[in-house]
């Protein structure tokens, strides 16, 4: 799409059709798309129902220049499509990366985890720098907004995906 199909301001972001939309309590993403690769239309909304807004970031790189943030770690979804005919809810998470500089400049390869727990969301992050060294860390974020490191679980290889990909997680010993 070209620079005439975009609008935005401080709480609003619309590309074509679609737009993201911040109330303060909600973020409601309304969808009116053609998919890939298989064309078929895709109409609706999604919101994202934050439980709470933690300010907590980590820096992933020694020079500071990319930085990684829980937005709404612990949420709520709600999907409505009318195209395709689809609804649901559940648990959702929303975080976020930024940075001064492309990602491949300063990272060999990364991975991240996230899951459900009864406490909120448990998040393992774990990034191999191009300078050799390493920065891992495991967070557990409450509904309330509280972060807490926990200690990171052991290195697990995966089998390689169906497209040859490298695959590697944290967890807990069998």
């Amino acid at each position: 799409r070209g620079r005439g199909a975009l609008a935005r301001d401080a709480c609003t972001l619309a590309i074509g059709p679609s737009a993201l939309a911040w109330t303060g309590q909600a973020l409601t993403i309304t969808l009116d798309e053609i998919a890939v690769p298989w064309p078929a239309r895709i109409r609706g909304t999604v919101t994202l129902h934050p439980a709470a807004l933690p300010v907590h970031a980590m820096t992933l790189d020694t020079e500071g220049a990319h930085r990684w943030r829980p937005i709404a770690p612990c949420a709520r979804i709600d999907v409505a499509l009318a195209q395709p005919a689809l609804r649901w809810s559940g648990p959702a998470y929303w975080d976020g990366n930024d940075g001064d500089a492309p990602l491949e400049d300063a990272f060999a390869h990364w991975h991240w985890s996230r899951a459900t727990t009864r406490e909120g969301t448990a998040v393992l992050y774990d990034v191999q720098r191009r300078d050799g060294t390493r920065a891992a860390f495991a967070l557990q974020c409450s509904s309330d907004g509280a972060t807490r490191a926990f200690a990171m679980p052991q290195d697990v290889v995966l089998p390689r995906s169906r497209w040859g990909v490298a695959r590697a997680t944290h967890a807990d010993a069998p």
